[in-house]
Order: structure tokens, then C-alpha cells, then sequence
């Protein structure tokens, strides 16, 4: 790993800012790399990490041909895919271990999407603990794979959630958007400022858009569509209550297949792809990380399969990508011993 840039202090710094306007901040000094500082060499002298996600929020997500459609894609280009799954999915089809275990034998990741698909914030810690210990206990029970890492149902978590997952052993999340500009509340609440004004934000990315009130506002400013933090995407550790954890954040990549399929209304796959190979074409210039968070129900579809193909394979012609699943991402990642300020 390739590192530029100097040491410094940090007094009082955000530690998170994620898209339901969370921040958790560190009180007392503390030493590390700025984000925007630093150049990562990354592993077989790529110029950009890619990781492809696909979170499984119920068992007819992966029905009537979508994972074979997404295994094909994979297979075709010799690249993983990390699949974050509902415990509750095991009980609701029959088919779905069977599933599960096509999933790992393809060499691809599980990693845990909580127990139902109901998110974590302000819930007490002894119920995000138990809600956390039951997620691994059956994704344990059912799969016999015991899990690495967790995404949070909806992104919805806060910083107890993250304690917990540390306290249990994971050693990695990713539930967050790292960005200077942040979409608030961009899943459920977010739509009621209706679809039509993140149109305007993908036909005209460099106007600031404001929803009709406050609350539910749509502020994107800087480069493109995605902010101008989005290039120093980086993993990081999180502090809470001012001790650093050792559980990694791996923040995700705007936007995801809900966003611009749901929210949107693109049914072109050939936009969405476009739209992907764009927020590629900005980490892949700054060298640094692109993780796709999309869903098997939608990018598994005949209609939208399209566009993951057309981005594993616009990325593939880059000849300089490393295509890791999160689990490989962050043990690589820990091993090189890189102490990143998420400031």
C-alpha cells in the first residue's frame, strides 16, 4: 500500500454522516491518515476496488430464475458477488437453502441482513443484540456459514448497531454512503418528495435541489451526482463513545437499483448501467473504492439483468480493477494496517 500525505491531529472530527443525517462524532485527539489524503495501491496493482453486493430482503428475491441470471453474469467474467441475507427468508420458502447453498458453492459471499428486514436505529442494545445474535444463529443454522460481516435492512442502523456487531465478532459493515452531500432519508420517508426531483438531479447532476420542505430536502453538491467527498470512499473504523472499533465500515456507492428503478422510474437498463459506469468512471479517477449496492429481486430480473452485465464488464475492460466481495476487501484491508480519519 501506497500512502501520501502527513499525520495529523484531530481535536473533533465526524466519524459518520450517513444518508439518515446520523453523525457520531470523537472527542479526544486522535492520530491518523486524512481520507482525502491518502493514495491506496491496491492488490495486483489495481487502480480501483470493486465489490458487488446484492442484498436479499425476502426468498422470492432470488425466484423464478433471478440468481441464475446473476451467477451467469459472474461466471461470465470471473468475478464474486457478496449477498447480505434476512434470516427470516430461510422459513419463508422451502427452496431457499437450496438457494443459499448454489450461492456458496459458487464460491460467492452471505453475509447477514438481520433477522427480518426491519431496521435497527434507535432500537435498545440488548434488543439490537439480540436481533444481531439471532441474524448469525440462523444464517448459521440453515447454511452452516458463519458470517463475517452485516448490512443493515433499509441502511437503517445507528452507531449501538455497529457496537454490537463488534462486540460479536464481525469484522465488517457496510450500511453507510459516504458523501459531503448526503440524501436524507432515501429510503422510505424519502419518497415522499416524489420521484420526479431525483430526475432532475440525474438529468441536471450539478444543480442543488431542494425537496418541498425541509425534512425530506435533496441536496447534492460538488461533482456529479455524487458529492465531492464521494472520492475519498474509503474503509474506516468507527469510534463509539470515543474508542475506536475494530469492526471496519465499507461505505456503499450512490445509487443503488431502488433509487433509480423505484424511485426513479428508470425502466432502461441501459440508463441504469450508464448511470453505474459513471459513479465507476469517478472512484475508478481517484483510485479508489466502488461498491454496488443493488437486489437480486430487481438486477435479477430479464429486464435489468442487462445493466449489471454492462458494468462488470465495462469495469473488466479497465484492465486494472480488483473485484473483491466485502469479506475479502476487509481482510485485506486490516492486514495492510491502515489507520483512515473519516473527517
Amino acid at each position: 500500500m501506497i500512502i501520501s500525505g502527513e499525520k495529523i491531529e484531530i481535536d473533533e472530527k465526524i466519524i459518520i454522516k450517513n444518508d439518515y443525517k446520523t453523525t457520531f462524532q470523537n472527542k479526544r485527539t486522535t492520530r491518523g491518515y486524512r481520507m482525502e489524503d491518502i493514495t491506496v495501491k491496491w492488490p495486483k496493482e489495481a487502480k480501483v476496488a470493486v465489490c458487488l453486493t446484492g442484498d436479499i430482503d425476502r426468498a422470492w428475491d432470488l425466484s423464478n430464475g433471478r440468481l441464475e441470471r446473476i451467477l451467469e453474469v459472474l461466471d461470465d467474467f470471473g468475478v464474486k458477488f457478496t449477498f447480505p441475507i434476512t434470516g427470516r427468508v430461510f422459513f419463508e420458502d422451502s427452496d431457499t437453502r437450496a438457494r443459499v447453498e448454489q450461492i456458496i458453492d459458487h464460491g460467492d459471499e452471505i453475509a447477514g441482513h438481520g433477522d427480518v428486514h426491519k431496521g435497527f436505529r434507535d432500537q435498545s442494545y440488548d434488543e439490537q443484540k439480540r436481533r444481531m445474535e439471532e441474524t448469525m444463529k440462523i444464517i448459521r443454522e440453515f447454511s452452516g456459514i458463519k458470517i463475517n460481516g452485516f448490512r443493515a435492512p433499509d441502511v437503517n442502523m445507528d452507531i449501538v448497531t455497529l457496537k454490537v456487531a463488534d462486540e460479536l465478532g464481525l469484522f465488517y459493515d457496510s450500511s453507510h454512503m459516504i458523501g459531503e452531500a448526503i440524501l436524507v432519508n432515501f429510503r422510505g420517508r424519502f419518497i415522499e418528495i416524489r420521484n420526479k426531483t431525483l430526475r432532475r438531479v440525474i438529468s441536471d447532476p450539478i444543480e442543488v435541489i431542494k425537496g418541498p420542505s425541509k425534512r425530506f430536502s435533496l441536496d447534492y453538491k460538488g461533482v456529479g451526482i455524487f458529492g465531492d467527498k464521494e472520492d475519498h470512499c474509503l474503509p474506516f473504523n468507527p469510534f463509539f463513545e470515543g474508542q475506536k472499533l475494530g469492526i471496519l465500515e465499507i461505505p456503499m456507492s450512490y445509487l443503488d437499483d431502488y433509487g433509480l428503478i423505484e424511485a426513479a422510474r428508470i425502466r432502461n437498463w441501459k440508463k441504469i448501467a450508464e448511470i453505474w459506469k459513471r459513479n465507476f468512471d469517478y472512484h475508478y479517477r481517484r483510485e479508489g473504492l466502488y461498491v454496488l449496492e443493488a437486489h437480486p429481486r430487481r438486477i435479477g430480473m430479464r429486464e435489468y439483468v442487462g445493466a449489471l452485465r454492462s458494468l462488470v464488464e465495462y469495469a473488466i475492460n479497465q484492465n486494472d480493477v480488483w473485484f473483491a466481495t466485502l469479506t475479502e476487501l476487509a481482510t485485506w484491508w486490516n492486514k495492510a494496517g491502515l489507520d483512515v480519519i473519516c473527517s
